[in-house]
């Protein structure tokens, strides 16, 4: 927990997601009784409490959601090939699974809203599998400190996979793998970038489990050694995470300016009701607060078919900043902003 309240990640996650930092409890309380149904088969506490935490992660956040259900995949799939109780572990999975589909099935019949909550999980798997280009480096939001530090950890983390598989101890490389493979699956480059950056913050739950289970290891690894030489080396790694932490806090702020977020709103009041808006990802949620129409990052030949025009909100400082549109009216021209309508061809 240490690690996990230092961890350069979670910063960054309070300061851009402050709700999935707040759901983050209760996907770790799921964590926890997940392991202990997975592992001592406890009977219906266990179950219960499972469930429980389950259902409260689900009605927070749909990608703290997401994360609880990739780690019990994770978890039950190496826990049946390892052989641990593989038909303990199928009747609790089953269990969970059927939950899920209840919970999704009365979500929907009595907020049928939630439906479009739901087709955000169906949004990014065919955003997955439409490109392989789709996705950018993690150093787009990042820097490269950040992503040696993930790297390393991940890589420890498989480390100490194959050294609990070597010792035949199968509980302890249950967690480890369970974890690093998580871990892994929410960092990959090729996810898109919409998705990426969220995903990639949430792995603050990971990490920190590797890195604590790390300190554990090296304490009964070394039973001989003097306590004031293990606190040495706990209060070393411990320095060096504290040190990125409060390098990566002095480059948090606001995503917009105040002058960059009245030129958003006197944009946001001229876009058509029936639009799409195109625009940068840094600026997402603005942009859906002010403009109150789709949000997107790129064109698509199939909005033609539900929106009479395509807005392209331009950056004029972005160093990336693209081209006007072709065929393009513009419409607002600020300090900071441009914006270009496209008609229906």
């Amino acid at each position: 927990m240490t690690v996990c309240i230092f961890s350069d990640l979670h910063l960054r996650l309070l300061n851009d997601l402050l709700k999935n930092v707040v759901e983050a409890f209760f996907l770790l309380c799921f964590a926890y009784y997940l392991h202990s149904l997975m592992t001592e088969n406890t009977g219906k506490n266990s179950s219960l409490l499972t469930v429980t935490f389950m259902l409260l992660t689900a009605a927070s956040h749909l990608l703290d959601f997401g994360l609880a259900l990739l780690l019990m995949i994770v978890y039950s799939s190496v826990a049946l090939l390892i052989g641990l109780d593989q038909r303990g572990t199928a009747k609790n999975v089953g269990f969970l699974l059927l939950t899920v589909l209840v919970l999704a099935i009365v979500a929907i019949a009595i907020f049928p809203s939630s439906l479009g909550n739901w087709s955000k999980g169906v949004s990014f798997f065919q955003g997955l599998f439409a490109s392989a280009d789709n996705g950018m480096s993690t150093q787009f939001f990042l820097d490269p400190m950040s992503v040696a530090f993930i790297t390393a950890i991940l890589g420890l983390g498989f480390a100490l996979s194959f050294y609990e598989y070597r010792s035949r101890r199968k509980q302890a490389f249950l967690v480890v793998v369970s974890v690093t493979i998580t871990g892994t699956l929410l960092s990959l480059p090729f996810i898109p970038i919409e998705w990426l950056w969220r995903f990639v913050l949430m792995d603050f739950i990971p990490i920190s489990s590797t890195l604590g289970y790390s300190v554990s290891r090296i304490k009964m690894i070394q039973m001989n050694m003097r306590r004031t030489a293990l606190s040495i080396l706990f209060l070393l790694c411990l320095s060096l995470i504290v040190l990125h932490a409060f390098q990566s806090s002095r480059m948090m702020g606001p995503s917009v300016q105040q002058t960059e977020y009245n030129e958003l709103q006197s944009a946001g009041a001229i876009i058509p009701s029936e639009s799409v808006l195109i625009g940068d990802l840094r600026y997402g949620y603005w942009l859906q607060y002010i403009s109150r129409c789709v949000v997107s990052t790129a064109p698509s030949a199939d909005y033609w078919q539900q929106y009479e025009y395509l807005v392209f909100l331009i950056d004029k400082f972005s160093p990336r900043q693209p081209p006007p549109p072709p065929n393009s009216t513009i419409i607002f021209d600020g300090d900071h902003f441009s914006l270009y309508e496209q008609s229906r061809p």
